[in-house]
């Protein structure tokens, strides 16, 4: 995980943070005697180090790098590390060993047989060489580095290489080819430039929908937090309401019983003095509280039933 996470700051290489992660995960991996780790955490401090123009240390990471690839018989750990000591040395203008690291690099990457890694290798050797003016040897590692790269479509490090070849037969003189490779440096260029453009609109249209995602799951959140108050007020009011109807329906059930009871005995009592339309009005009265019983206790009942089903549900 540190190792992984130095990776995340790669692109600022100069950041303490990468080299701490990178320290972190090498002391760990010794620990442990993961070689592999080991290995490339070496890589990984030397290239750090030599972002920074701290050469001999870097080289001194490297070195350690080179001995644990030899160790595992990793072949494409070793041809990096080979590659990136034969540029270093080129800096500190130690040309017999810059072209014996990058001689031994390309041989490996000759022998994996990936037409990327050789045509890098080219690129750097011929830069060893513009170095020391070696400009015909240049040129001919430059044609190479071509030949390789077109194959891997690699524009990235063809345009380097293209803008070498404009500027060295420039040099020369030859300027038709000065001007076709000048024509090729431009195309590659605005093509990356192109595509840098496409990766930054495609990461910008990300950024919108991923930040439109999180606003809507903001929205949505706020929304369902606004239903489920509602849902909790409206079970509070339902509540309160069955708790209404149940207390009036009990209070409403004594008064109606009072009236059918003495509208009955108003009846009995004076049930020869009344006439017989009298006696209906009383019948009707007494039918009518009784339904109206009927109901009530319905009303208490439903009532009944529904706090009943609340609290189960609670």
């Amino acid at each position: 995980m540190y190792y992984n996470i130095s990776i995340l700051y790669k692109q600022s290489e100069q950041s303490p943070l990468r080299y701490s992660y990178l320290c972190q995960a090498e002391s760990i991996y010794r620990s442990i005697e993961h070689k592999p780790g080991m290995a490339k955490s070496q890589l990984g401090l030397g290239n750090y180090n030599s972002t920074l123009s701290r050469t001999e240390i870097a080289n001194a990471y490297y070195f350690e790098a080179v001995a644990l690839y030899e160790e595992l018989n990793d072949i494409s750990g070793l041809s990096i590390v080979c590659n990136n000591l034969g540029s270093n040395f080129a800096e500190l203008l130690q040309y017999d060993k810059a072209a014996e690291y990058h001689q031994r690099s390309l041989s490996i990457k000759m022998q994996i047989g990936n037409p990327n890694l050789i045509g890098v290798s080219h690129l750097h050797i011929s830069e060893s060489l513009i170095m020391q003016h070696k400009k015909e040897e240049a040129i001919a590692h430059l044609l190479l580095a071509e030949e390789y790269l077109e194959k891997f479509n690699n524009r990235s490090d063809l345009v380097t290489v293209y803008g070498y070849l404009r500027e060295l037969n420039e040099e020369k003189g030859d300027f038709e080819k000065a001007y076709r490779y000048s024509i090729k440096f431009y195309e590659t260029r605005e093509t990356l430039r192109g595509f840098e453009k496409q990766s930054d609109l495609a990461l910008a249209q990300s950024k919108f929908e991923l930040e439109q995602r999180d606003k809507e799951a903001v929205l949505l959140k706020k929304k369902n937090a606004e239903i489920e108050e509602a849902n909790r007020k409206l079970q509070l009011s339902n509540k309160e309401l069955a708790q209404y109807a149940h207390v009036a329906s009990h209070d409403l059930k004594e008064p109606l019983r009072m009236v059918s009871v003495y509208v009955d005995l108003l009846k009995n009592r004076m049930n020869e003095k009344l006439s017989e339309e009298e006696l209906k009005f009383m019948e009707y009265a007494i039918d009518g509280s009784k339904r109206m019983q009927h109901l009530i206790q319905d009303l208490l009942e439903l009532s009944k039933n529904k706090c009943s089903l609340k609290n189960t549900n609670g």
